[in-house]
Formats: C-alpha cells, structure tokens, sequence
C-alpha cells in the first residue's frame, strides 16, 4: 500500500512538472496563449474520459453480478 501511495505521488509530481514545461517551451517557441490554453486544458480531459469509460465499466461489471 505504501509503495502505491510512493508511486502516486511521483506520478503526480511528473504530471504537474510536465504540465509547467509545456508551457514554459511552448511559450519559447512562440505559441500563442490561446493554443497553449487548449494543449494545457487537454492535461485535464484525458483523465475525464478515462474516469468515464472506467465508471461505465464498473457500473456493467456490477449489474451483471
């Protein structure tokens, strides 16, 4: 259980420390704020649509016990 816990923390930090990366570089290479809001929101929706398609399934998963 610690070990999890270890991991979800390191995996956290990664994601939080890329998030600020991407957008340090892409104000580098000159993006305009617009695109970077759009690539930063994009961090957001991929956990969305997983936790979707996981309670979708879990849901099936229980209603067929």
């Amino acid at each position: 259980m610690i070990l999890l816990v270890f991991l979800n923390v390191i995996i956290h930090g990664c994601l939080t420390g890329s998030r600020v990366v991407m957008a340090l570089f892409a104000i580098e290479l000159g993006v305009n704020a617009f695109s970077i809001g759009i690539m930063a929101a994009l961090y957001s929706l991929t956990p969305l649509l997983l936790g979707v398609t996981a309670g979708r399934a879990t849901d099936r998963f229980r209603e067929s016990r």
